[in-house]
């Protein structure tokens, strides 16, 4: 009898051992899951936008000119004409373009 009741409770004590180690693998990180799925990437199984044809993404500068309006959602006009930079999704992340694809001029 008393070898049965050791017997249940390690089976408990392994088990709940077990659910604990999944709970930790499992749990997020933080850190988006990025992977390649032939040509196209996809961040957290979403293709990501490519930047719009307007002049400032024509080309990359760098990070922090993105963020002059991403980060906040500025407007800006140009031409007489409003653009509105939709604040970023998701934490800062270097370089830009290796998610958002720069519109072919």
């Amino acid at each position: 009898m008393e070898q049965e009741k050791g017997m249940v409770y390690g089976l408990i004590i392994i088990a709940g051992l077990i659910l604990s180690w999944l709970a930790y693998v499992e749990q997020d990180t933080g850190q988006p899951h990025i992977m390649q799925k032939g040509a196209t990437l996809l961040v957290d199984g979403k293709v990501p936008p490519s930047l719009s044809g307007i002049p400032f993404h024509m080309s990359y500068i760098d990070e922090d000119t993105c963020l002059k309006c991403h980060s906040r959602g500025r407007t800006i006009e140009l031409m007489n004409q409003n653009y509105v930079a939709p604040k970023m999704a998701h934490e800062f992340r270097k370089d830009c373009t290796s998610c958002h694809k720069i519109p072919s001029s």
